[in-house]
């Protein structure tokens, strides 16, 4: 692909995760192999500062929220790439309700690009763009949820958002999501606890969910599980010496000459 089809690619709506994945991997060799064509992306992209970057940025405020989120993410893959500035960018858009600089967005704050770090404030956003149907989103909110990354630690939750995701084609999705399941198919029934003692919404009630058996279980099956084969141990060598004792006791009994008090007639 030449550089002109490449601008060409680079100026197209970045929203699906695949598309945006693969012509930023396109753009990034072309440069390696290239560097001349650095100047050239440079243009593409964002600029140095200069005399008509303030202009540019109040029309780019102007644009709504999807020219905002090509400009952020002009800075986010600039060479070398300006995050701060690229993170600003993004939450204009996110907060405009942009699901694709939702999830850039939530990404800077899980891996603390332009950012401090924050898993909770990631969580927030991928949940946001997850919410509008974004598939990388809701398989990232998942897998959250799954491991307890910025949001309570819930199976069910995780669950929930990995089916969303792998409806939509989600590869990875579709094969946690069948791992998930089966953790919880092999585990015992749902155990939920409520006190009905007055009316309350579904965030005051008093509940209590078990996926598995809980650390103290585990701890009680494993001593019992030991004992059992320990004294399974004492039998098996009881009878052992039992069934030898018996042996014995008939192999001198009938050999001739031998008389230990024994009767024989």
């Amino acid at each position: 692909m030449t550089f002109e089809e490449l601008r060409a690619k680079a100026d197209e709506d970045f929203k699906d995760p695949a598309t945006r994945e693969f012509w930023m991997k396109q753009v990034n060799e072309m440069l390696e192999k290239n560097p001349t064509l650095f100047q050239q992306w440079q243009k593409l992209k964002v600029p140095s500062p200069d005399a008509g970057i303030e202009y540019r940025h109040k029309e780019v405020d102007k644009g709504g929220s999807e020219v905002q989120f090509k400009h952020a993410f002009k800075y986010y893959y600039n060479v070398p790439p300006d995050y701060t500035e690229a993170v600003k960018w993004f939450r204009m858009a996110a907060e405009q309700g942009h699901s694709s600089a939702q999830g850039y967005l939530g990404q800077c704050y899980a891996k603390g690009t332009g950012v401090a770090k924050d898993e909770v404030e990631s969580a927030k956003w991928y949940r946001r763009a997850a919410e509008q149907g974004d598939e990388l989103a809701q398989y990232i909110l998942g897998y959250n949820h799954e491991y307890g990354i910025g949001v309570v630690k819930d199976f069910i939750e995780a669950g929930r958002w990995y089916r969303k995701a792998a409806e939509q084609g989600h590869k990875k999705a579709q094969s946690n999501l069948k791992i998930l399941e089966a953790r919880i198919n092999q585990s015992p029934p749902i155990t939920v606890v409520q006190n009905d003692a007055s009316p309350q919404s579904p965030s005051q009630h008093s509940r209590k969910t078990t996926i598995g058996f809980s650390e103290t279980e585990r701890t009680i099956f494993r001593f019992a599980k030991n004992i059992f084969f320990k004294v399974a141990k004492i039998v098996q060598m009881i009878i052992v010496t039992i069934i030898i004792l018996i042996i014995v006791y008939l192999i001198l009994h009938f050999m001739p000459g031998t008389d230990f008090g024994f009767w024989r007639p």
